[in-house]
């Protein structure tokens, strides 16, 4: 069963990260704007298929910890590309990981969500995206130009 659990979780990952790097930037306004859209993204695929939602959220193994962390660096490093392709953030040391810290609030949100009522509403979701604003706007200003 742990094989089945774990091959979920990799296909979560890659669908994530197929979704994400597709995306048209252009239609954010703001950082903010692109990492609500992040949270709601995260979370379509595993709205689609409730069995993905009780693996990704419910099954806690060495194996998928190891597989979430990995999907929350690549979900990383595509939105902090991204973003720093639509727009002129200026320097922050550590960006890479400061992006990781706020997927994994977001993760950690649905998580919590999951756990506490067996589903991720849409009032989560926003909360996800705003506790990984909250966290970014301690190192990236409120506006910032856009490169378009």
């Amino acid at each position: 069963m742990g094989a089945l659990y774990l091959g979920l979780r990799l296909v979560h990952s890659e669908l994530v990260a197929a979704r994400l790097s597709q995306v048209d930037t252009s239609q954010f306004e703001s950082w903010q704007d692109y990492v609500y859209f992040l949270a709601a993204e995260a979370i379509a695929i595993v709205r689609e298929d409730p069995a993905m939602m009780r693996v990704v959220y419910g099954v806690r193994t060495e194996e998928t910890m190891h597989v979430g962390k990995e999907l929350d660096s690549k979900i990383a490093s595509i939105a902090l590309k991204q973003v720093m392709e639509r727009f002129a953030l200026p320097f922050w040391p550590d960006a890479a990981r400061k992006v990781s810290i706020a997927v994994a609030l977001i993760d950690s949100v649905f998580r919590f969500s999951f756990r506490e009522q067996g589903t991720i509403t849409d009032e989560i979701v926003r909360e996800a995206g705003r506790a990984a604003v909250a966290y970014l706007r301690c190192y990236l200003p409120e506006y910032v130009d856009s490169r378009h």
